[in-house]
């Protein structure tokens, strides 16, 4: 791959659009300093990629822009391209097929880069990817050495160096690859932790979802048996509707017999109306047919009477033109007699201009005889005079060159004295103190803006220490959110579980009662049981006292009941429950009213009860007891006079009580976590706006410290620039020292050289005198000869005019007579075209008589037959009037017998509408069975004979009833888990992958550590080798190598060390300027005799050579050629002597380079 050419346009100086064209292996770009030269190579770097506008001699990367000029208006982009040869197929990857490679970059005055890669947009890595491990793939790349950095290529550090040498190597590509894997690893390190938190949270988030999935099924099961119920209470209906369909088509059919009777007879009324319309009609048609012949008439008329005025206007016409032609023939006559008369007089006229002809001729040839003999006369004459004048202008022409001398030495003492007053005048401005006071300011400006970078960025990096402990406290208060909600749902499915049995054990569900309480209006009152608070402890006695009681349903005021309930069923007054008088102890128990708070009629239910929770002594004590009194235990037994009741083991585990208070409690621990999953949710919006607002606050730091940033940058590149102004000034100050000095040795001699240039000056024009005096001695002799000469050719010329005047006065009247013998011919010919149309218009004339009196014997006729039209078009009107009237007649006896249809028609057509909605409302009933996807006949197939609708009815209320009692349902529970379960399953999949992906990601670390080390020392070995041969072979003699700084070769730096001949070991920096650019050329043709780049660009890197390294320069740049395509950009004779092709940039125009090109071969094969 070689680059084949460079296409600039508003980059720099080069404003318009330049072609540099690369067809040979040695190019060089020549120049005066300042005409823009190294923009050539700035606009390869930067097509290239390069983001530093200090690399590329700018503040700015807009400072690439051309800016104006004197003479020019700035530009608003700027537009570089390389076009590269790769039909040798070097190039690899996707771009190696390509024969030609174009690698384009623009950039606007917004700030706007773009990138092409053959035509196509691209981005900036893929222009540097296309150049990795070619030599030009990074900022160290050893391909373009830049004005006055050769050095710095053995003076760079050693991890710099390393660069270079892997550049070479192209290792390059191999640590873009480390890198990205590395990343990878970090972000596959990142999703490893994330996904073993989300495999933990999805753990405690299944287990939930299970619980309320199950409760979801049973409810399903409901919602199922509810919709079979459903369909079958809908074909129920339609069986009905099917009924109520066939007695309405038995009303249609009679609505429809009545209906077509009338139809009938409003039929015939229409029929003999339409007969009656037909005879109307076909009387207007007689009525038309009779105004279009009286109309055919009229108009047969009118076109006779137009006829007959048009042939007497036709006929006027021509007799008009029959005198025109008339007219037009006797003028012809008279311009033809006219015509003949001018042919004779003109040929007289000939005959005599043919006569003077010859008699000029003879004149003008005797003169010109005697013009011949006089001028060979003055010709000898002539010959003398030149002499002679010659001889007098040669001393004039000397002291004219002397002259000139004299004047430009006395200019340039002139101007030797200006310049002289202006550099004094330099010198006397120059103020260096100001300036390094300015430089000073810039410098402490730097400083401080340097300060506020630093103070912004640290602000910048406290908002980020906010921010990261602000989301932390975030995932915090989401998490607590999240543990609150699963406490809300726990509390919420334990609270519906208790409902759930507390209803079963109170019978709140049983279908038997349900009717009876509702038409007693106590379907909805508590039970007993509800309205209940017991101490702890006593909840197993009071249950076993009351007993059934518990269920009973507290019914206000007691309701008058006349029928009994269809099962056993207790009905209580809930009346206040004040405060009720506590009997005394009894046997030493207290009593069992004195632990509960409830309705008042408790004091009926547990009058007489007494509780003891010594069950060891409780027998004996009932021995005392009063009829009506009795003790009971903590265990729910009871003793009494006479009896005992032992209460079953374990039966204290299902207290309807105990339960009833675990649902109160568990009331309030749902009001508790909805107030804390409220809070948490609060907590949680809060630190989410907090963290908007340090997100925000976090933006304006940026944004300030990136103004701080373009603040100090700006400040370095006006301290830079202050710098540079003052270092500029003390070598101004130099040099125009060193001018002035030059200036007063150049002033005396210029001095010298007019003294001598006045002498010479003097001698010259007294040769110049002598000479003038000849020369007035022959001037007589030769303006006699020039008089009479001019007297001979005075008379010549005279008979020449006279000649020359009787030849054109032939002429005229020849083409005179010619144009008059045209004339009287055309008049004879138009004269014959005249006569022919006469007669024609006379027997044209003729013949137009004869129609007039045809039209006009035609009239009679049509007149008449006008007139009786007229007649036949009055009977036709008559007839159609009296048809009108017969219309009119049968059209009211059919509106008649139409109005009699129409109460007919409603009739049908309501019972149409009410069999329509009958219809409608079956299909409704049919579409409602579809949107439950059942079919009419599978349900009615297994629908029993004694099914009604009312029965039904209710059997889906109840089933709603049952749905109502379960509560709260989340449905999507199935589907959550379900999903949520497939999500886990998911998520240890990705974990198995991704720790595979982590075993591959690292055994592809130590594999390009292999690959590196083993190809890097491979590459170090060569070059060093190389650069031993090469720095040799530069120096004529001496020795240099590469060393390494450290063991490890995935790190290790590389130091130069140099020894030239004559001299010991020293550091690079020892060396001179020309030593070290020598240095640094050894080791850049080591590295491209490994790995020559597509192109080499040395800009002046023979500056510091003398001639004798310069030849061995040039020599080795010739060597190479053969392999390596060179760009050299120089001021050195030999170097550009080496090139096959020179590029001159000039700058004639001020800030616009141009280029100029030379083919050396061409030049020399034109030359020689």
């Amino acid at each position: 791959m070689r680059l084949s050419a460079i296409r600039l346009a508003g980059f720099k100086s080069f404003v318009d659009p330049t072609h540099l064209k690369l067809d040979s292996n040695l190019t060089a770009v020549v120049g005066p300093n300042g005409c823009g030269k190294s923009n050539i190579i700035d606009a390869v770097r930067w097509v290239m990629g390069e983001s530093s506008a200090r690399q590329l001699r700018g503040d700015a990367m807009e400072d690439v822009i051309f800016n104006g000029s004197k003479g020019r208006k700035p530009v608003g982009r700027a537009s570089v391209e390389l076009v590269f040869d790769n039909s040798a197929g070097r190039l690899e990857g996707q771009f190696g097929q390509y024969a030609e490679i174009s690698v384009k970059r623009e950039l606007a005055r917004d700030g706007q880069s773009t990138y092409f890669l053959n035509g196509k947009r691209c981005r900036r890595r893929d222009v540097s990817d296309l150049f990795l491990g070619t030599g030009l793939g990074s900022r160290n790349s050893y391909a373009i050495i830049q004005q006055g950095t050769v050095s710095r290529l053995v003076e760079a550090r050693p991890e710099d160096m390393r660069n270079i040498i892997e550049e070479a190597a192209g290792i390059s590509r191999y640590k873009e690859r480390r890198r990205e894997t590395e990343n990878r690893i970090r972000h596959t390190r990142d999703n490893l932790d994330r996904l073993d938190d989300l495999r933990s949270e999805l753990g405690e988030r299944l287990a939930l979802l299970k619980r309320q999935a199950d409760n979801a099924e049973r409810y399903k099961q409901f919602k199922a048996e509810e919709r079979q119920v459903s369909a079958e209470l809908l074909v129920l209906r339609l069986q009905a509707q099917e009924q109520e369909g066939r007695e309405q088509e038995s009303r249609i059919e009679a609505a429809r017999v009545a209906y077509e009777a009338a139809r009938a007879e409003s039929d015939a009324a229409a029929k003999s109306a339409d007969e009656a319309r037909q005879s109307q009609q076909t009387a207007s048609d007689g009525l038309q047919s009779a105004q279009g012949a009286f109309y055919g008439a009229e108009s047969a008329l009118s076109q006779l009477d137009q006829a007959i005025r048009h042939a007497k206007e036709l006929a006027e016409i021509r007799r008009r033109e029959q005198a025109q032609l008339a007219g037009e023939l006797d003028r012809l006559e008279s311009e033809q007699k006219t015509a003949g008369d001018t042919r004779q007089s003109l040929e007289r006229e000939l005959s005599e201009a043919r006569s003077a002809l010859s008699s000029a001729t003879g004149e003008e040839d005797r003169l010109a005889e005697q013009a011949a003999q006089s001028e060979s006369e003055l010709s000898r004459i002539q010959a003398g005079w030149d002499q002679i004048v010659e001889q007098a202008q040669k001393p004039l022409r000397e002291a004219e060159r002397e002259r000139v001398r004299v004047e430009h030495a006395e200019r340039q003492l002139e101007d030797y004295a200006r310049r002289q007053d202006k550099l004094v005048a330099r010198l006397a401005e120059v103020d260096l103190g100001a300036a390094e006071a300015k430089a000073v300011a810039s410098r402490k400006r730097h400083e401080a803006s340097t300060t506020d970078l630093e103070a912004a960025r640290t602000r910048v990096t406290d908002v980020d220490q906010q921010l990261a402990a602000l989301r932390t406290t975030r995932v915090e208060a989401d998490r607590a959110l999240d543990d609150a909600r699963q406490q809300l749902h726990r509390v919420r499915g334990q609270r519906t579980s208790l409902e759930a049995l507390q209803r079963a054990a109170l019978q709140q569900d049983q279908e038997q009662l349900g009717p009876w309480l509702t038409q007693h209006g106590v379907a909805e009152r508590p039970r007993l049981a509800n309205l209940l608070q017991v101490e702890p402890g006593y909840e197993t006695a009071v249950e076993s006292v009351l007993g059934p009681w518990l269920q009973a349903v507290a019914a206000g005021e007691m309701p008058e009941v006349d029928d009994a309930p269809p099962a056993a069923l207790g009905l209580v007054s809930d009346g206040q429950s004040g405060a009720m008088a506590v009997p005394a102890t009894v046997a030493g128990a207290r009593p069992l009213i004195a632990a509960v708070e409830g309705p008042a009629v408790l004091m009926a239910l547990l009058d007489g009860v007494y509780y003891t929770d010594d069950s060891s002594t409780v027998a004996q004590r009932a021995h005392h007891l009063k009829a009506g009194q009795r003790l009971v235990t903590s265990d729910g037994s009871m003793f009494g006079p006479g009896y005992r009741w032992y209460a079953s083991a374990g039966a204290t585990g299902d207290s309807v009580i105990a339960r009833e208070r675990m649902l109160k409690q568990l009331h309030q621990d749902l009001q508790a976590a909805e107030a804390e999953e409220h809070r948490q949710r609060q907590a949680l919006d809060a630190a989410r706006e907090q963290l908007a607002t340090l997100d925000r606050q976090r933006s304006e730091y940026v944004a300030a410290a990136d103004q701080a940033g373009r603040e100090s940058a700006r400040a370095l590149a006006e301290r830079e620039r202050d710098q540079s102004q003052l270092d500029q000034m003390k070598r101004n100050q130099v040099s125009a020292q060193t001018e002035l000095t030059e200036l007063v040795e150049s002033r005396a001699a210029a001095e010298s050289s007019l003294q001598a240039a006045r002498r010479s000056l003097t001698d010259l024009m007294e040769q110049a005198a002598q000479a003038e005096q000849r020369r007035n001695a022959l001037q007589a002799e030769l303006t006699q000869a020039r008089q009479q000469m001019a007297e001979i050719r005075h008379g010549l010329d005279q008979a020449r005019r006279a000649r020359q005047d009787a030849a054109m006065r032939l002429s005229e009247r020849e083409t005179r007579l010619g144009a008059a013998r045209q004339r009287v011919d055309e008049l004879v010919a138009r004269r014959r075209e005249l006569d022919a149309r006469l007669r024609a218009e006379d027997a044209r004339a003729d013949r137009s008589e004869k129609p007039i009196e045809t039209l006009e014997a035609e009239r009679g006729p049509a007149e008449k037959h006008k007139q009786a039209a007229d007649a036949d078009l009055r009977q036709a009107r008559e007839r159609l009037q009296t048809a009108e009237v017969r219309v009119r007649e049968r059209a009211d006896l059919a509106r008649k017998a139409s109005a009699k249809l129409e109460p007919l028609r409603e009739r049908l057509q309501q019972a149409k509408l009410d069999a329509q909605g009958l219809q409608v409302r079956r299909q409704t009933l049919l579409e409602r069975l579809q949107e439950m996807n059942v079919t009419l006949a599978s349900v009615r197939s297994g629908l029993s004979e004694d099914a009604t609708v009312d029965a039904w009815v209710e059997r889906l209320a109840s089933l709603e009833r049952r749905i109502q009692r379960l509560g709260a349902i989340n449905l999507a529970a199935i589907e959550e888990f379900a999903e949520q379960q497939e999500r886990a399953e998911y998520i240890d999949r990705q974990h198995a992958d991704l720790t595979g992906a982590l075993d591959q990601l690292t055994s592809a670390i130590n594999q390009i550590d292999r690959e590196t080390r083993a190809r890097f020392r491979e590459t170090f070995e060569t070059v060093n080798g190389h650069f031993q041969t090469r720095f040799p072979m530069l120096f004529g003699g001496g020795e240099a190598t590469l060393e390494l700084t450290g063991d490890d070769l995935l790190e290790t730096g590389i130091r130069v060390m140099a020894r030239p001949p004559g001299k010991r070991n020293a550091s690079i920096q020892l060396l001179s300027g020309g030593e070290k650019a020598m240095t640094a050329v050894a080791l850049l043709f080591a590295l491209f005799q490994l790995t020559p780049a597509p192109f080499c660009m040395l800009d002046e890197v023979d500056a510091p050579l003398d001639d004798a390294n310069v030849s061995r320069y040039c020599d080795m740049i010739r060597h190479m050629s053969d392999d390596v395509q060179f760009i050299i950009i120089s001021h050195n004779k030999l170097t550009m002597e080496l090139a096959d092709r020179l590029h001159g940039v000039t700058m004639q125009e001020p800030g616009v380079s141009r280029l100029v090109s030379v083919d050396m071969e061409q030049a020399l094969e034109m030359a020689g």
